[in-house]
């Protein structure tokens, strides 16, 4: 309706010209035929942002990851210290992702509401005249309606709300569980920090993509494609090293250990996938509202994540057919005097 109303608006401020002349009564002859010339230009805005629903479920994804949290440094305490490589990453990923949510749950880390437009209403709005709403679209979107055979274009701002901050934890927290996934396999680490770097770098792209998350109807901007392909790429080359160098590697490992690699490498790509699904239809085709958006990616984010954490520290075991890698003594335990307790400070006369 608000494109119908803007459509009506450029109507009424138009200039009906006929030549030759006529007039422009409408008991005139059909001939010749008014030509519509179109008056200023007007702007409709279609606003797509979350409602109360979604502010909801964010508060939720933030109590499980901190539960999640929680449960990580619960379980930290019952393995020695230079067996906590994993506890301590995975403590880590899951601290940056609660964090994530804690902000976007108290209004940061997105895009909010533009002005005139009502907080928790999906719906369209008409503005008309200059536009004060520094959220808008660097590119307007322009569609064309034929009204008595004569174009009338409208140009229509497709605003739509971003929530930006789970793309940048995940520039963090993606190249920590692929590092992980390297420690398990026993992959080069020269080949495992080159994934690690190929996960972060894909998920930037997403992050810049969704600047470009405006779009027309039915149709994806240019920009978003390119950066969602680039993501992509990045991706594939990170899986193409977990897949191949990855394998290889877990082959020289124990049995559990090689299962437990496979189990885990496919919870992450079925997330990857599941993620890339949902930010094309949702933020690239605008066919997912912000909510079902939010919700949905939200899901994955604990059920990946979570599944991971605790299958891999409830699962693995240290033994001595097990050569993970654990931390050194110096970053583990305390620095002592070779009894077991902190060495005294020297005196200037001891150490004179």
């Amino acid at each position: 309706m608000a494109i119908e109303e803007a459509i009506q608006a450029v109507l009424a401020t138009t200039t009906i010209i006929v030549d030759p002349p006529g007039g422009t009564h409408p008991h005139h002859a059909p001939y010749p035929q008014p030509t519509v010339v179109p008056g200023p230009t007007h702007t409709a805005y279609h606003f797509q942002h979350g409602t109360q629903l979604s502010a909801v479920f964010v508060w939720i994804f933030f109590g499980v990851f901190t539960g999640g949290l929680v449960g990580t440094a619960f379980l930290t305490t019952r393995v020695e210290r230079r067996l906590r490589v994993f506890h301590v990453l995975s403590g880590v990923a899951l601290a940056i992702t609660s964090m994530s949510y804690l902000m976007l749950a108290t209004g940061l880390g997105m895009t909010h509401c533009p002005p005139g437009s009502r907080h928790g209403h999906h719906g369209h709005h008409g503005h008309h005249g200059h536009d004060h709403d520094h959220h808008k679209p660097k590119h307007p979107i322009e569609t064309v309606s034929t009204i008595a055979k004569a174009a009338v274009p409208v140009v229509v701002h497709v605003v739509r709300q971003r929530l930006w901050m789970r793309e940048v934890a995940h520039i963090f927290t993606l190249p920590i569980v692929i590092l992980q996934l390297v420690i398990l396999s026993g992959m080069p680490l020269i080949a495992g920090l080159w994934a690690a770097f190929c996960g972060s770098m894909s998920c930037v792209c997403a992050f810049m993509g969704l600047h470009f998350s405006a779009q027309r109807k039915l149709h994806v901007r240019a920009e978003f494609v390119a950066w969602a392909i680039v993501a992509l790429t990045w991706g594939g080359i990170m899986f193409a090293y977990l897949f191949i160098s990855g394998v290889r590697a877990s082959k020289l490992r124990p049995r559990k250990t090689q299962g437990r690699y496979y189990m885990l490498t496919a919870l992450i790509f079925i997330g990857y996938l599941l993620f890339t699904v949902f930010y094309i239809i949702g933020s690239g085709l605008g066919i997912l509202s912000v909510n079902a958006e939010n919700i949905a990616l939200g899901i994955t984010d604990v059920s990946t994540q979570l599944g991971f954490v605790f299958f891999l520290l409830l699962t693995h075991v240290h033994d001595s057919e097990d050569d993970t890698y654990t931390f050194p003594a110096w970053l583990a335990e305390p620095r002592g005097d070779g009894r077991g307790e902190y060495a005294p400070v020297a005196t200037g006369a001891e150490a004179s």
